[in-house]
C-alpha cells in the first residue's frame, strides 16, 4: 500500500494532526463541562477544518471514510457490550425478544397477505 500525497510536508501533516488532536481533547472537556455531546463538537471541528469550512482538510476519498466508519463502529460497539452490566439486560430481555419475535412475525403476516 502506497502513501497519499495529500500535498503537504510530514513536519506540516504531523503539526495539524497534533493541532486537531489537541483541539479535539480540549473539545471534549469543553463538552463534558457544559453538558454538550462530545459528538456534536468533533462534528462542527470537521466542518470548520473540512473542505467546505476553511479548507484546510480536503477529503474525497469515500472508501478511506467508509473504512474508518466501520472500524468506529466495531470500537463503540465493543466498548458498548464491555459498558454494559448483565442486570440491565436481563431487565430488558423479555421486553425486547417479544417485541422483537412479534415484529417479525407482523411484518410477514402483512407482507404476506400483500
Amino acid at each position: 500500500m502506497t502513501m497519499m500525497n495529500i500535498g503537504i510536508d510530514t513536519d506540516q501533516f504531523i503539526f495539524l494532526f497534533s493541532l486537531l488532536l489537541i483541539t479535539g481533547v480540549l473539545a471534549a472537556k469543553f463538552s463534558y463541562k457544559f453538558g454538550v455531546p462530545a459528538l456534536i463538537l468533533f462534528i462542527g471541528l470537521g466542518m470548520i477544518v473540512g473542505s467546505d469550512g476553511l479548507g484546510i482538510i480536503y477529503f474525497d476519498n469515500a472508501s478511506l471514510a467508509q473504512l474508518f466508519g466501520i472500524l468506529a463502529l466495531i470500537i463503540i460497539l465493543f466498548e458498548g457490550g464491555l459498558q454494559t452490566k448483565w442486570d440491565n439486560i436481563k431487565q430488558v430481555a423479555y421486553p425486547s425478544l417479544t417485541l422483537a419475535t412479534l415484529g417479525v412475525v407482523l411484518t410477514a403476516v402483512f407482507v404476506g397477505i400483500a
